[in-house]
């Protein structure tokens, strides 16, 4: 009897080890996997952001708009003109964090490309006609804190990212994504700085 009760014992302490060590091992494959397709957004964003150019520096008919590569730099957002290589053109680009209404609870983060490359009027808060939306990375934090930017700016110098920067003098982005965690696996994030060498060329 007393073996009975002892076998017992023991087959639920190791069950509950079983179960405990399967769920951190499917909470770090899928943080592994948020690592990585964040890496990997992270990868594009930056070699956009790093063709950021003012339209005058490619246009010389440019009338409006045409000083600075930015036209919103906010803590969740960022649109910019983007130089793909198109002669004379500077192509509209947004990356957002957002809420991800497929996964309540957690954000994605997306491009917003717009067909309209000259300059002119206000940059559209939603992706419409003549917008080409993707989704980059799944998995994010959300909702993100007023003391945890996603995106934050300097100057040439690229050293003071809580300076308030115009948006003509905007030179170094520092991205930080959050990746959501969970009660076994507390979340983490993936960084990088770009330096913008067209923003403020010339200048």
């Amino acid at each position: 009897m007393v073996g009975v009760v002892i076998f017992t014992l023991i087959g639920g302490l190791l069950t509950t080890l079983v179960v405990d060590m399967l769920r951190s091992s499917a909470g770090t494959s899928s943080r592994l996997t948020g690592v990585n397709s964040v890496r990997v957004a992270l990868d594009a964003m930056t070699k956009s952001l790093r063709t950021a150019v003012r339209p005058e520096q490619i246009n010389a008919a440019c009338a409006s708009n045409c000083d600075s590569a930015f036209r919103t730099a906010g803590s969740n957002s960022v649109t910019f003109y983007a130089n793909y290589g198109e002669a004379g053109k500077a192509q509209l680009t947004t990356y957002r964090v957002e809420a991800d209404p497929d996964h309540a609870g957690t954000a994605r983060l997306v491009e917003e490309t717009f067909a309209a490359a000259a300059p002119g009027g206000s940059p559209s808060t939603t992706c419409g006609v003549g917008c080409t939306k993707r989704v980059l990375a799944r998995g994010l934090t959300w909702p993100l804190g007023p003391t945890d930017p996603v995106f934050d700016f300097a100057d040439e110098q690229c050293a003071d990212f809580d300076a308030v920067v115009p948006l003509t003098r905007i030179s170094c982005v520092l991205i930080d994504v959050p990746i959501a965690g969970s009660k076994l696996d507390k979340g983490t994030s993936a960084t990088a700085t770009v330096f913008l060498p067209n923003s403020v060329m010339g200048r």
